[in-house]
């Protein structure tokens, strides 16, 4: 989650959003994750602030689960989102080659939103699907390109960042 937040803030074209009927660019973006109850299988809405120090942020993250991870209903009890939030979320059950999420037809929305799956191990590699949806008003191929290859150097290279 971090990763991928840290990713698209370099990156003005994943940063556009609507505010008060205003198109502009957010100077970062906050992740929204789904947060799985076990007990009735449902999800609530959480959020974490983003920061640029992985450990502080981790910290943060944590906390919001332990204080807002058992609230149950569409939101947590931490309530909506911040504006700037953008939605990522993930299957840990299943992994996939491909998969989308729809927006319902809401023509304003431009931030992306990410789905990753389950990690597999294949000749001693470790592979996670990572699927983006992008408004294509705002994102093309080539920012997708940059958001990947600085992921990859930063997922090649933990002790940047950790």
């Amino acid at each position: 989650m971090w990763l991928v937040t840290r990713g698209i803030q370099g990156i003005n074209e994943f940063r556009v959003g609507m505010k008060d009927g205003v198109l502009g660019t957010w100077k970062q973006l906050t992740p929204a994750y789904p947060q799985f109850h076990q007990d009735d299988k449902t999800t609530s809405l959480l959020w974490t602030e983003f920061c640029k120090d992985f450990s502080e942020f981790y910290d943060n993250y944590e906390r919001d689960v332990k204080v807002y991870g058992d609230s149950h209903g569409v939101l947590s009890s931490k309530g909506i989102p911040l504006p700037n939030a953008y939605i990522i979320s993930c299957i840990p059950w299943f992994t996939f080659q491909s998969f989308s999420l729809h927006n319902h037809g809401i023509k304003d929305y431009y931030l992306p939103s990410f789905e990753s799956g389950k990690f597999v191990e294949e000749e001693g590699k470790v592979f996670m699907p990572l699927s983006v949806t992008v408004h294509h008003a705002t994102v093309d191929g080539y920012h997708l390109k940059q958001f990947f290859e600085s992921l990859q150097v930063a997922m090649a290279h933990p002790d940047e960042w950790l």
